[in-house]
């Protein structure tokens, strides 16, 4: 037998108003604040030296959206000291936001929702991680998820919306991760993930959802003497393949970099410096508003100073 964890949280909303401005008047004016409840315990079982099961399960209960039960389960094999093997399966679930329960315009654009309901999935992932030569990791992942009863805002006869559990969405995705040291002195991972994210019937790729995001960093300290162990630059390059946007036009991919240098001021202050989209690339993200994309953020620096209050 092995550690039971459990515990409880809660949330209330203060306040969720929402309202129109006609002429400088508020109409269709909606106050609906949500509390809950959670309550989730955690068990792990040694079912040998190789084996370990861990269990757990969360009750959810709320206002406005009733009550939801989470399991989740995860098988580990240790068949080497360096390879680990996982099967984990989930239920999560997302309760409806207070726009899409309670907002509409009196139906010139959004008619009011029906009852609606938590959208649920089932998650299921399989992984291994690997410890290779000289501190090397390799992890692998490869992950199906199955969403039901997805929120979306449907349009009636008269061109009106209205939102409904009415989607049925579908991901697929495998994902390989490398890190450690090069000469023992230069931080390195590399990622790249491949996904499949589709909806609707028949079934389709969803909007916003790349079929390949690929990650480099590099990291290390600079310098000698004291400044070797208060100095530390980093770069970073993101890809993001070609997506679609929510009116079908498909939006080129795009190549990031930011570098990074963090100055360590004292032992609980660091000063952070760097610049983001390095090479200023032109590049557009999908949105669902009355336009479908926008541009996205040009070069910028940033100065940031960090305080940890506690370690």
């Amino acid at each position: 037998m092995g550690t039971l964890t459990v515990g409880v949280a809660g949330s209330w909303d203060l306040r969720a108003r929402q309202y129109n401005i006609e002429d400088g008047l508020r109409e269709d004016d909606t106050n609906h604040p949500d509390r809950g409840a959670a309550f989730f315990a955690q068990q792990e079982w040694k079912l040998s030296t190789q084996w370990q099961l861990d269990g757990g399960v969360r009750f959810d209960a709320t206002r406005w959206f009733g009550n939801f039960l989470s399991p989740r389960l995860a098988l580990v094999w240790q068949s080497s000291p360096r390879t680990v093997y996982k099967l984990v399966y989930g239920r999560p679930f997302r309760n409806p936001s207070a726009f899409e329960q309670f907002y509409n315009d009196g139906g010139l654009s959004y008619a009011p929702a029906p009852q609606l309901h938590p959208e649920s999935a089932n998650t299921f992932e399989v992984s291994m991680e690997r410890q290779l030569a000289h501190a090397w990791t390799l992890v692998a992942n490869t992950s199906y998820y199955r969403i039901d009863g997805v929120i979306e805002a449907v349009y009636l006869a008269d061109g009106v919306q209205q939102y409904r559990n009415a989607g049925l969405d579908r991901s697929i995705g495998l994902e390989f991760e490398l890190s450690g040291k090069l000469w023992n002195r230069l931080e390195t991972s590399a990622s790249t993930s491949f996904g499949n994210a589709a909806g609707g019937q028949p079934l389709v790729r969803l909007a916003n959802s790349p079929a390949q995001i690929s990650k480099l960093r590099l990291g290390a300290p600079v310098g000698g003497g004291g400044l070797h162990e208060r100095l530390f630059l980093s770069g970073a390059l993101q890809w993001i393949s070609a997506r679609n946007s929510w009116t079908g036009d498909r939006l080129g991919g795009a190549l990031l970099a930011d570098f990074t240098g963090t100055l360590k001021l004292h032992p609980r202050f660091d000063l952070e410096a760097g610049v983001r989209n390095a090479f200023d690339r032109r590049y557009a993200d999908p949105i669902f508003l009355s336009v479908d994309r926008l541009p996205g953020d040009g070069r910028s620096a940033f100065v940031r100073l960090v305080w940890r209050a506690w370690e």
